[in-house]
């Protein structure tokens, strides 16, 4: 009997444009929200030669950890992409946000400062 095939998605990788969320444990100035510029690598003074773009995150993450090794003993390094959301609609400040992909319709409206009071949750929008 044949094997069924693999339902694996394919690993996720960066490209220029995206935004991920970088904390690198006990280094405030290395975290923060960095963006992939458009030759692929990381937009940050200390990561600018860290090609990202099309690489697995797990190797985007060594590669982050490799530059770190000069700085830090043993660094601890998590990467986080973040999804633009448009959260529009009776909501208190409506904007693209950047947020985590396993964000719910309920958390969206809420950092967009929840529904206006004349809005009601069904009148909020994502795109």
């Amino acid at each position: 009997m044949p094997s069924p095939l693999s339902a694996a998605s394919p690993p996720l990788v960066l490209r220029p444009g995206d935004v991920s969320r970088l904390t690198v444990w006990e280094s405030p100035s290395f975290s923060g929200e960095i963006e992939v510029a458009p030759d692929g690598t990381l937009h940050h003074p200390r990561f600018n030669r860290v090609a990202v773009a099309g690489i697995p995150l797990d190797i985007v993450r060594a590669r982050i950890i490799t530059c770190l090794s000069d700085h830090q003993r043993e660094p601890a390094v998590d990467i986080k992409p973040l999804a633009r959301i448009v959260v529009s609609g009776e909501v208190r400040t409506p904007r693209v946000y950047l947020l985590p992909p396993e964000t719910t319709v309920a958390d969206a409206a809420v950092k967009a400062g929840s529904p206006t009071l004349t809005g009601h949750e069904r009148q909020v929008a994502l795109e």
